[in-house]
């Protein structure tokens, strides 16, 4: 990238900004910010189901109650607590926890675009960073994600800050990069675990690149991992008074146990034994999960190793998927990273996009359950190098056009066509594939779901607090009650289990058939347990609401 622009990268004047570059920032922004608050007033209309754990996690904090979801079968370990503490804030501002977990992405994603134009103009060249702040500012992933109840908007910037400074660092450079790296990746941790892989992999780069200087590097190193500690030692302090364990996450026990079972789907997460004891992995304490764990280094490294094979067909299909904006978007990166050639400071300056970009795959691709958000942190990187890439098809368009002979009209318009058009071919195929995206469109493509806030906010006007059960969290979580879900087991099984739980109401739709083996029977002809109270009709079928009557069946 270091021919990109005159000036080069890691110029004296990166960390200055002109009267028109602040002026491009200020409209960069207002355009990203539009582009969201449109997206987040039309599009979302119901809370994702991973949200509605971070939104419920959020609501039991502000209640004083601690890390409790939406089950309420203790303390929820596997998420790292700043995105709930967050939504808890702002809930004490006034907020409804959806409204709050939203706001923060939206504040998130509305930075990226700035912190995609500050790396690639203080690592490639100003007009690289321009366009790299303008594609994060427009492309429809970026939007989605930044209206979402998830924690990836805020991830993606976060790291993407801790890479820019992690740059900084690696040249020996201001002293203040240090610290901004370790609060961007103290903080990202909090949000993602995998953040701290990321920065002990960065911190080893920084000693390895710096083995001439290796004192000075060992002084940002100690520097960056005592800034770094600042935010990761509570979460560890926390997980090991809660666990007897030394762990830095908590959700690495979930994955190996059913890469390790043998049972998968339904009984996986909700398996229930004829003593009515509970081992699924969402109707037991995440505490019991994490003390089942027994698996040696060996035995992880084979399971990683065998999903690394059954995984790679799927990682290679995620790359090239069209919500990222390929194929256009992965001929930009190729463009942005190998159409110059790579010095020193050029290859110093990738290493930690490099570095991510990496991370995130071996992640992608050893997990035993995938879902697209696992890959998005890809994203902060291939943006900035997409940027790059249009960077180079400006300059190919300008140098061809004046080579034959064009007027300065003739040169801006081919510049202008040469950069526009595969960004808005990168953009069409974002806004067709994020519109399947996995969990991402279940806020706004759903009408189930739509039909559940509908059921949940009645019964949120009906009665106090009650447990209610279901095959889904939307319900419970409008009506501000506690899910006990469904059993995986016989019939007969299943109501002797419900009525230990103490369970108010169930919830029976026409969708439910296939998600558990006795619903269908249940649908036919409800067991003399369930009361109907309402039918709800919608788009999605219809929607039951039983009262259970408690008469001790299966005795």
């Amino acid at each position: 990238m270091t021919d990109i622009s005159a000036a080069g990268p890691e110029g004296g004047s990166a960390h200055t900004l002109s009267a028109r570059e602040r002026l491009g920032l200020a409209l960069l922004l207002l355009l990203a910010a539009a582009l969201r608050v449109t997206w987040w007033h039309f599009g979302p209309q119901v809370i994702e189901s991973e949200g509605i754990n971070y939104a419920r996690l959020g609501e039991n904090l502000a209640a004083g109650r601690g890390l409790l979801g939406l089950n309420e079968l203790g303390l929820e370990l596997i998420y790292p607590p700043l995105y709930p503490l967050l939504i808890a804030a702002g809930i004490h501002a006034g907020l409804g926890a959806e409204y709050a977990g939203r706001l923060v992405s939206f504040v998130a994603g509305a930075g990226l675009p700035l912190a995609c134009f500050w790396y690639g103009r203080r690592y490639a060249s100003t007009a690289a960073g321009w366009l790299a702040g303008l594609v994060a500012a427009i492309h429809p992933l970026m939007i989605v994600l930044s209206a979402a109840v998830l924690t990836e908007s805020a991830y993606l910037t976060l790291t993407l800050c801790g890479l820019y400074f992690m740059a900084e660092v690696l040249r020996l450079g201001r002293r203040r990069a240090t610290l901004g790296a370790g609060v961007s990746l103290g903080l990202a941790y909090l949000l993602r675990p995998e953040a701290m892989v990321l920065t002990m992999a960065l911190v080893l780069l920084l000693m390895l690149w710096n083995t001439r200087q290796w004192r000075q590097a060992a002084q940002r190193a100690a520097v960056l991992l005592a800034v770094f500690a600042v935010f990761a030692i509570p979460y560890v302090a926390f997980l090991w008074h809660e666990t007897g364990q030394l762990r830095f996450e908590a959700k690495s026990a979930e994955g190996l146990l059913m890469a390790q079972s043998k049972v998968t789907g339904g009984e996986f997460y909700f398996g229930v034994d004829h003593n009515l004891a509970a081992y699924g992995a969402s109707n037991t304490p995440d505490l019991a999960r994490l003390k089942s764990e027994h698996v040696s280094v060996a035995q992880t490294a084979a399971v990683l190793a065998r999903q690394s094979v059954r995984n790679l067909p799927n990682l290679l299909r995620a790359l090239g998927s069209a919500q990222l904006g390929a194929p256009f978007l992965v001929a930009l990166v190729a463009l942005g990273l190998f159409a110059t050639a790579w010095d020193g400071a050029r290859l110093r300056s990738e290493l930690p996009l490099l570095t991510a970009l990496s991370l995130t795959l071996l992640t992608f691709c050893t997990w035993p359950f995938l879902h697209d958000r696992f890959l998005f942190p890809v994203m902060p990187a291939l943006l900035v190098w997409t940027g790059a890439g249009l960077a180079r098809m400006g300059l190919w368009a300008r140098a061809t056009t004046l080579a034959l002979g064009g007027s300065r009209t003739v040169v801006r318009g081919a510049v202008l066509s040469a950069v526009a058009a595969p960004l808005a071919l990168t953009v069409a195929c974002a806004v067709s594939g994020v519109r399947a995206s996995d969990e991402l469109q279940e806020s706004w493509a759903d009408p189930m779901r739509r039909d559940d806030m509908m059921v949940g906010r009645w019964l949120h006007a009906q009665t106090r607090p009650v447990r209610i059960v279901d095959t889904t969290p939307t319900v419970a979580f409008y009506a501000g009650d506690v899910l006990v879900a469904y059993p995986w087991a016989d019939s007969g099984t299943a109501l002797r289990y419900l009525a230990r739980q103490r369970v108010t109401f169930l919830i029976l739709r026409d969708a439910d058939r296939a998600r558990r083996p006795y619903l269908p029977a249940w649908l036919a002809s409800p067991p003399g347990n369930l009361v109907l109270q309402k039918s709800f009709g919608g788009a999605g079928g219809v929607t039951r609401v039983y009262r259970w009557r408690d008469t001790s069946p299966g005795q």
